[in-house]
């Protein structure tokens, strides 16, 4: 083979492999963290709150629980699954290529009309409605307890991580054994959730054009003593 011959081999292998990696587009659904709200009252005090594409509470008596999606203007417990707030997004979640994240602010606080004790939060990991596929595992994200409107790539970097809760881990994965405290003064826990396509999918043909279907995470939420 000429040097030549060699040169332009070189060259071809280079334009496939960013040819390829132009192509490496996932869809990620609408809903993947779409949804917080919703209480539920299960035993004594004790209450759930779920998110995802939708966020699902049953309304409880004397332990309530309210989520925000907008900064903090409109709080409401939201009573099923159908019924959901959703994430506002700081970018399309809905085609991501390698290297993404899309972050979205939710916010937690007691609610002041029906209860005058602390809760905890503890954040369950996500569960999918579809069946299992590569892009649900490859993708990973942060919770940081952060403000509305630092929700974003600029901001988020001044965001702390709760004590036990994700940070770069698996959608499946939630928070450890230290609970997010909601003060009985009902000042509320803002949150930022971020989610991202690693870049080290860059050539992974097996994530193009999937959908995570919808995405559900849960807040089990209890009164404190103290």
């Amino acid at each position: 083979m000429s040097t030549e011959q060699a040169g332009d081999s070189g060259t071809g292998q280079s334009d496939e492999l960013r040819r390829r990696r132009r192509k490496v587009k996932v869809i990620l659904a609408v809903g993947i963290i779409v949804g917080l709200g919703a209480v539920a009252t299960l035993a004594g005090y004790t209450t759930s709150i779920f998110g995802g594409a939708s966020f699902a509470t049953g309304e409880g008596s004397g332990f309530n629980v309210l989520g925000s999606f907008d900064g903090g203007t409109t709080w409401e417990s939201y009573a099923s699954a159908g019924d959901a707030g959703q994430f506002e997004f700081q970018i399309n979640p809905g085609l991501m290529t390698p290297g993404d994240t899309v972050y979205a602010p939710v916010a937690l606080k007691i609610d002041p009309t029906q209860n005058s004790s602390p809760g905890d939060a503890v954040l369950k990991g996500a569960q999918f409605e579809a069946g299992s596929n590569p892009l649900q595992i490859a993708l990973i994200y942060t919770v940081k307890s952060l403000p509305a409107a630092a929700c974003n790539a600029t901001g988020f970097g001044a965001g702390t991580v709760p004590p036990t809760f994700p940070e770069g881990v698996a959608l499946t994965v939630g928070s450890g054994a230290t609970p997010l405290r909601l003060t009985a003064d009902s000042a509320p826990q803002n949150l930022c959730f971020a989610v991202t396509l690693p870049s080290s999918y860059s050539d992974d043909q097996s994530i193009q054009g999937l959908s995570t279907g919808k995405v559900t995470w849960g807040f089990d939420i209890s009164s404190a003593t103290t």
